[in-house]
This record gives structure tokens, sequence and C-alpha cells, in this order.
């Protein structure tokens, strides 16, 4: 498992499979995306262009349903793997994975108004951020 998930992390895998991907599309095999190359030099620079505003120190945060966890500056992660640490190495990855599976198919339509208090912090939480705390909550 480790050697896989190594050979997954690798960027030569990661940039050999999304050649394939844009091999694809470009090809016009994708039901869902077009590739139009003549517009993909001003995508990078408008990218380049927020990023270096936004982040500055080009130190950009990781953007995933982890960090999502960690709204309002609470490290609960933490309080998740204290949770966990009881259990083998496998049967904690299968915990996280289901937490994150379900976590992200109910981040799909809630709506703007839809909020989370959580009761642990007393912080209230919208959209993203509100579901993926009142999942965790609602999971551990």
């Amino acid at each position: 498992m480790t050697e896989a998930v190594d050979v997954l992390r690798d960027p030569a895998t990661i940039r050999a499979r999304c050649a394939a991907i844009a091999a694809a599309v470009g090809a016009g095999q994708s039901r869902w995306f077009a590739l139009d190359d003549a517009r993909l030099d001003a995508a990078a620079d408008l990218v380049a262009q927020l990023t270096r505003t936004r982040f500055p120190d080009l130190a950009v945060p990781y953007h995933s349903r982890w960090r999502h966890f960690e709204a309002g500056g609470i490290d609960r992660n933490r309080e998740l793997a204290q949770r966990l640490s009881h259990l083998p190495a496998a049967e904690q990855a299968r915990a996280r994975i289901d937490l994150a599976f379900v976590s992200v198919l109910t981040d799909a339509g809630a709506g703007a108004h839809w909020s989370y208090t959580e009761p642990e912090s007393g912080q209230r939480f919208a959209r993203s951020e509100g579901l993926a705390v009142a999942g965790l909550r609602a999971f551990l």
C-alpha cells in the first residue's frame, strides 16, 4: 500500500496522468470538458497573478476537505487522530476515507443560508466549512 501511495504522490506520475487527461480532452474525448490551447497562457498568467496577490510569500495553504475541518482555527484533525489512535493504521485510514468521502458528498447544494453552530467552540460556520465541521462532529 505504501508503495502505491508513493507512486501516486510522485510528481512524475501526477504529470503523466495530467498529460493523459489533457490529451484526451484536447482530442475531444471528454463529455464534460473542452480545451482551448490558445487560452492556456492567459489562464496561467491569471492564476500566477492571483496567487502572488493573495500569497505574496508564495506560502499557499492546502485546500482540501481536511483544511475545512480546521475552520475557525481549531485543529479537529488532532482530535480525530486521538479518537482513532487505538485502531490499527489500516483501520484508521479506512475511517478517514469514510469521513472524507461522506463529508464531500454531503457538501453539495446546502445553499447560502445553511449554517452550523459547533457546540464545542460556539462558532458558526457556513457552506463547505460548516458542512465539514458538522460532518466531522457527527462522525466523532
